[in-house]
């Protein structure tokens, strides 16, 4: 019954979407190279490591300028493609190159974080951040070489100069060295670390004794140790032999108290004065060779034999025949000898005293006569009554 329709005003709903940027970086190394360092097998300072890149948009909007940066120091500049990155798209950034240093070798890894950023269409910077480690192999190795100068000796107390040559051939540096050598207290070493590639050379001095002449050569062995950055490594060795020259003589000097003889059956009393004039100790028994003396007495030679230097007297007696009175003098040759080793000659002359001398007895048989050309006997005995043999 007359009634109008009636309608409402249009209403529209506004539903507000809540944007979300989220971006998401993958940073993947790739594993060290080994030729680029000075060592061609092992990974050292100077090869390096490929870091590739990979951002993706994780988020519900668009996202616009993406970068990504890496602040290792000597990272090079990463790059990515321009361009606007839907919701679930991803990009690849450029591949860098990193140099590996010797302080990453000491460290034993590469850490690092990388750290990607793009816009959205409002509101702050979506960021994305991914860290990495790359373990390095540790290779420490060291080496030693030993010198002696001069590399042979002659004498007591003769300063033989050592130098040790020590290098670092491995990848990480060397701390705390320290060489020590079995025969020298003391050794100088002008450094205590090494890195990689670099050498130092220690010095020591040793002082040659009775016993490394008597030896024969002297072989000292020394050691190096090291605490290297990273890892472990065995002691360095190396031994030097350096050889005597050893010289084996003696000296006799025969001597007498006597100094004349005058009758056959005078006994002359020697001495034998026997040195050590070469530069090792003797150890053999002294001995006598006398051309007239058929034994001569030496005494047992010092504990630990006869040192250079030192002395032994030896004595004998000879006794004078008269053939000896008649000649005028006694002369007699003697050499000492120890083991293989002999002295020179020494001779000494006793002058003898001759006194010739002859007595005459006269006497006859006869003790009367009475004519002319009686005859008369008569006998003469002559007796040598000096020392020496007369001859007609």
């Amino acid at each position: 019954p007359g009634s109008a329709r009636l309608s409402s005003s249009p209403d529209s709903p506004v539903v507000t979407l809540a944007a979300q940027p989220v971006l998401v970086l993958d940073k993947t190394p790739g594993p060290p190279t080994v030729a680029g360092g000075a060592l061609p097998v092992v990974t050292d300072a100077g090869d390096t490591i490929s870091y590739s890149f990979v951002v993706t948009n994780a988020g519900n909007v668009t996202l616009d300028n993406i970068t990504v940066a890496d602040p290792l120091p000597g990272m090079p500049p990463i790059t990515c493609p321009p361009g606007q990155l839907a919701p679930g798209a991803s990009r690849t950034c450029s591949t860098v190159v990193y140099t590996i240093t010797q302080a990453n070798l000491d460290a034993g890894a590469v850490t690092n974080a990388a750290t990607g950023q793009g816009t959205p269409p409002s509101g702050a910077n979506a960021t994305g951040d991914d860290s990495t480690t790359t373990p390095l192999t540790a290779g420490p190795a060291l080496t030693l070489a030993k010198t002696a100068t001069p590399t042979t000796y002659a004498s007591v107390g003769q300063s033989i100069s050592y130098s040790y040559l020590l290098t670092n051939t491995g990848n990480v540096t060397l701390n705390t060295l320290a060489l020590t050598d079995d025969r020298i207290a003391s050794v100088r070493c002008p450094v205590t670390t090494l890195a990689p590639g670099a050498t130092t050379t220690c010095t020591g001095t040793y002082l040659i004794t009775q016993a490394d002449l008597d030896a024969g050569s002297v072989t000292n062995t020394a050691s190096a140790s090291v605490v290297p950055a990273q890892g472990s490594v065995d002691q360095a060795t190396a031994q030097a032999t350096i050889t005597a020259v050893q010289n084996r003589t003696l000296a006799l000097v025969k001597s007498s108290t006597a100094t004349s003889f005058t009758a056959a059956g005078a006994v002359l009393p020697y001495s034998y004065l026997v040195t050590n004039t070469g530069n090792i100790t003797l150890t053999d028994p002294v001995t006598i060779t006398d051309d007239r003396i058929p034994s001569v007495t030496c005494p047992a030679l010092p504990a630990g034999g006869l040192a250079p230097g030192a002395s032994v007297t030896c004595t004998g007696t000879y006794t004078v025949t008269q053939a000896d009175l008649d000649a005028g003098s006694v002369t007699n040759t003697a050499t000492a000898q120890s083991g293989a080793t002999s002295s020179a000659p020494s001779t000494v002359t006793i002058t003898g005293s001759q006194q010739p001398a002859l007595g005459l007895d006269k006497t006859s048989t006869t003790t009367s006569y009475d004519s002319v050309g009686d005859t008369l006997a008569y006998s003469y005995r002559v007796t040598n009554t000096g020392n020496v043999t007369l001859t007609l």
